[in-house]
């Protein structure tokens, strides 16, 4: 029985060896160096974090806006009036080029959006050449 106790130490060290040793996404890491397990593991729980904050924060980030401004009515504004509503259309507009480059939608209903967008702008600015041959 005790002749075989140094084959047995040995085969003990070498599965011992082999159960101490794992591959993980191409690297080698041994248990006996539990900081870099731990390192590892504190670096992977930090990226997915910072991942999902990043994407949690894009996401809301990327809100359509409230309701387009209404369009006074060309023959009866007032200078002020059409200067706000100017100044609140191009805020619109802008608000809406930053939702349409941010927001998942298929191509189609991009370009359905973008179209409404332009008619919008276009309509507007009708009312802005009506409004200044009306008060020429």
């Amino acid at each position: 029985m005790w002749e075989n106790a140094p084959r047995d130490q040995e085969v003990a060290k070498s599965v011992t060896d082999l159960v101490s040793q794992i591959w993980c996404h191409g690297h080698l890491i041994r248990w006996t160096d539990g900081l870099n397990i731990q390192v590892l593991i504190m670096k992977k729980f930090l990226f997915a974090l910072c991942a999902s904050a990043l994407f949690s924060v894009s996401a809301l980030a990327c809100e359509a806006p409230a309701n387009k401004p209404e369009i006074p009515d060309p023959t009866t504004a007032a200078t002020a009036q059409m200067v706000k509503s100017n100044n609140e259309v191009k805020q619109y507009v802008k608000a809406q080029e930053e939702y349409l480059s941010c927001a998942s939608m298929s191509g189609r209903e991009k370009r359905q959006a973008i179209e409404e967008l332009k008619a919008y702008a276009d309509a507007f600015n009708q009312a802005v050449r009506e409004f200044k041959l009306a008060s020429n």
